[in-house]
């Protein structure tokens, strides 16, 4: 098994450069990090396995995704969606719950309610 070793390492090292060569090409020019494109492929085409090395720590979008060219897709814990809203968040929601009647309105309506209330509220203390 030993003999087969320095294979399987040249054969994983080929995947590996493979890969970022592909990574680099589908990679958006607007998602590099430090250099362009072009630079980028240069230096992963001509300098292999170091080069590709150099473009994962040092090119490739931080966020990226396994797959050659991925977009951002792992959750970013500094800038968290926003949690569930309520019904009163809604903006229909204020006016479908809104009274019918005005405000004076109702308060005129409501005043019978509290004077007999106050009344009974009275006679509880006198006992």
């Amino acid at each position: 098994m030993a003999q087969f070793a320095p294979g399987i390492l040249g054969v994983a090292f080929l995947a590996f450069w493979v890969w970022a060569l592909l990574d680099v090409a589908l990679t958006d020019k607007s998602a590099f990090r430090r250099m362009n494109k072009p630079f980028w492929f240069l230096t992963v085409a001509l300098a292999a396995s170091i080069g590709a090395v150099a473009w994962l720590l040092f090119g490739r979008p931080k966020n990226a995704g396994f797959a050659p060219g991925a977009k951002l897709n792992r959750p970013n814990f500094l800038h968290r969606p926003p949690g569930p809203l309520g019904p009163e968040d809604d903006a229909g929601w204020a006016a479908s719950t809104a009274p019918s009647l005005p405000t004076d309105q109702l308060l005129v309506e409501a005043e019978p309610d509290f004077s007999t209330w106050e009344a009974e509220f009275e006679q509880d203390d006198e006992t």
